[in-house]
């Protein structure tokens, strides 16, 4: 009895389990059953699910080599999400033979031609989706009314006097099941992927010749890196972890990951999620409080072009359903851009504060609603829900702005860097490479898709300029090459007090690396390259 309290009693199952058969082995009671794998199976609900043989049993013949190879050809109209699981799917359906589709007790839809049969939950699941697109209209309804909304047939005018309800009433159903058909995204389980799906798609092609446009296969929610489950004794109500973290911060943490993999719910991720939700709060209220000259200089010339890359970017990723890096871009990469114009800038533009801000909210509302709701409120009329999602259009792109930036940016972390290695200096000499020509000539290489060894060709100097140009981001790339003219010296000499302030510099010298009176220091002049300059840092 008191092996059984300690190591038994109140233990997690699995456990519980190892101990029991260490008891019964030490008195000897331990044996040995075999038994068939498949059996027995039990329902949710704990009772016992009993195999039986129905005499007269009707079937569907999945295996019906016509209508699979219809089933398998029709995949072509549907974009599978990840792309993979097409390949999974296509086996399945391939593998598919008849499966009974009626039992004799439970609850459940009798077979319309033999009422002693009720459709088995799977079958019947792979259709009933289409009366969601009614189920809030429906009145009264027969096999009339159904043959009308679902597939066309009949004539509504009879149809109503049958069920003594108006032809706008009938017609209405069948225009609310076409505005909803075909769905535009079927998301389920990666378990479903070997029964449901492919049922799904036979029955929707062959019954309503209509297929999703998309099926998106999600993974499990997983708490302390292993599924929800009772023995586990992991399972986590959404109810609890909405009063414990709000439902913002829950929301982003159950939507953005990768939708194939399992979703790790994790307190520490959830919180690092509202704290960041906080500090978005803290910024957006400073932003609108703060006072400014409407002046729109670089700062805001690259704000605004960054606004519009980031808007088109975050289109794509939601679009792809790629929520993980649309809502880092959302919440952390913009975030990060505001902090940074206010560090760039001699004085805020009010209003394009504002109208980065109205594009903002609305990037972040579909996943943090109430908090997009607050803020919203705090600056503009209405609802943030009724506004459109923002375009880039909105926002104009200035390539001089991005690149003077971007370059300056650039500069100032290789002088952080070196500071990092030699320590802090008083004094920087800076060389550069006015190659314009060999820049835009790399940056165009590497947005056509060249790597490194089909550009360089085993040139030394070629292979540093694609590796410092690569260094850049896609937007600086790109904004480079509509560039007629960039003079690095003129940009560091006007972006010197900035560059100090931003690092531990007393002094800066710039020099043209192709002048041949000027010193060189320490072997570095050679070394600059067009848009990676050379850097000599002096100690005091």
């Amino acid at each position: 009895k008191q092996y059984v309290k300690e190591m038994i009693s109140g233990k997690p199952v699995k456990d519980a389990r190892i101990s029991t058969v260490e008891l019964l082995n030490s008195i000897g009671r331990h044996d040995t059953i075999y038994e068939i794998m498949n059996g027995p199976i039990y329902c949710r609900c704990g009772a016992q699910i009993v195999v039986k043989v129905i005499k007269d049993q009707w079937f569907i013949a999945y295996d019906d080599p016509e209508w699979k190879m219809a089933v398998l050809n029709s995949l072509d109209n549907i974009n599978f999400v990840p792309s993979e699981v097409r390949k999974d799917i296509e086996k399945a359906i391939f593998n598919l033979r008849k499966r009974a589709v009626g039992r004799s007790r439970g609850l459940g839809v009798k077979l319309p031609w033999d009422e002693s049969e009720i459709i088995d939950s799977l079958s019947d699941s792979t259709i009933y989706t289409a009366f969601y697109t009614i189920s809030h209209l429906l009145k009264k309804a027969n096999d009339k009314l159904f043959d009308y909304v679902f597939l066309g047939l009949g004539n509504p005018e009879e149809i109503s006097k049958e069920l003594g309800i108006s032809k706008e009433e009938v017609e209405e159903l069948r225009r609310e099941y076409n505005y909803w058909y075909p769905v535009d995204s079927r998301h389920s389980g990666r378990d479903l992927v070997q029964n449901h799906l492919p049922y799904y798609i036979y029955n929707h092609l062959e019954i309503l010749g209509k297929l999703p446009r998309q099926i998106v296969i999600n993974g499990f929610v997983r708490v302390g890196g292993k599924k929800m489950s009772k023995s586990f004794r992991n399972v986590y109500p959404l109810s609890k972890a909405i009063k414990e973290y709000g439902v913002d911060p829950v929301r982003i943490a159950l939507a953005t990951p990768k939708l194939s993999e399992d979703v790790e719910f994790n307190s520490s991720v959830v919180t690092s999620i509202a704290d960041q939700l906080k500090r978005i709060y803290s910024l957006i209220v400073e932003l609108l409080e703060a006072k400014g000259e409407n002046n729109f200089g670089t700062a805001e010339k690259w704000l605004s072009s960054i606004m519009s890359e980031k808007i088109k970017t975050v289109d794509e990723k939601m679009r792809n359903l790629d929520f993980f890096e649309a809502y880092n871009i959302i919440l952390y990469d913009i975030y990060n851009d505001f902090k940074d114009y206010l560090n760039f800038t001699n004085g805020i533009n009010e209003d394009l504060i504002k109208k980065l801000i109205s594009a903002w909210l609305r990037m972040i509302y579909p996943a943090a609603p109430h908090i997009a709701e607050e803020l919203w409120s705090k600056a503009f009329p209405g609802l943030v829900a009724e506004q459109e999602y923002p375009k880039p259009e909105e926002f104009t792109i200035y390539p001089e702005a991005v690149v003077e930036k971007g370059y300056v940016d650039y500069v100032i972390s290789e002088i952080k860097e070196l500071e990092r290695i030699v320590g802090e200096g008083e004094k920087a000499v800076i060389y550069v490479n006015n190659d314009l020509s060999l820049a835009k000539d790399t940056a165009k290489a590497i947005e056509e898709g060249q790597s490194l060894f089909e550009f360089a060709r085993g040139n030394e100097k070629l292979e540093k300029v694609y590796s410092s140009i690569k260094a850049y981001d896609g937007i600086f790339r790109k904004s480079l090459l509509t560039l007629q003219e960039f003079d690095e010296i003129r940009t560091l000499a006007n972006y010197a007090n900035y560059i100090m302030s931003k690092t531990n510099l007393g002094q800066l010298s710039v020099y043209d690396s192709n002048d041949p009176n000027v010193p060189d220091f320490k072997g570095k002049k050679s070394q600059a390259l067009p848009l990676s300059p050379a850097i000599v840092i002096f100690s005091s």
